[in-house]
């Protein structure tokens, strides 16, 4: 069933008619405020609508890291944009002094997609945060790209 351009399965709580950034901004507001509210909507919703009603309700930094940990819960494997949430996540971990925590959730954007260098810099950059800077090394050198991949992008080939 589809409403408010949400696809819903079957069993779990239809969103309201009204749209569907502002529905999903008040469910990140009651993150905000200490309220874990039902996640039985999370599948419903894309990861692009996840991105917009963050963006919009510019919630506190812990709301942010739960609405991306219960998203990606409840996301099957190879879900799309799976990558670009673990990374977001690992993204707002170290903006919350959490390096630790972003050293676990940017190996999952790097296993899937290998090619994701920006998360395997931020994975070096959190690795170094920790002060173990032979992790940040070792990290960074898997993450260089070839020589030929390096020339094509510098001379737009």
């Amino acid at each position: 069933m589809t409403t408010s351009n949400v696809t819903t399965r079957e069993g779990a709580a239809d969103p309201p008619v009204e749209p569907v950034d502002r529905w999903l901004a008040d469910r990140l507001a009651a993150y905000g405020r200490g309220i874990e509210p039902p996640t039985d909507w999370l599948p419903t919703v894309t990861f692009l609508q996840i991105v917009s009603a963050i963006e919009a309700a510019a919630p506190e930094p812990a709301a942010t890291i739960q609405l991306y940990q219960h998203w990606i819960a409840c996301q099957p494997p190879g879900a799309p944009h799976l990558f670009a949430a673990w990374f977001n996540l690992g993204v707002s971990l170290a903006q919350s002094a959490n390096p630790a925590g972003a050293v676990v959730a940017y190996p999952h954007a790097v296993s899937l997609r290998p090619d994701f260098s920006a998360a395997a810099t931020n994975l070096g950059l959190a690795f170094e945060a920790l002060g173990n800077t032979d992790a940040a090394l070792q990290t960074w050198e898997r993450a260089l790209q070839p020589d030929e991949a390096r020339t094509s992008l510098l001379t737009h080939r």
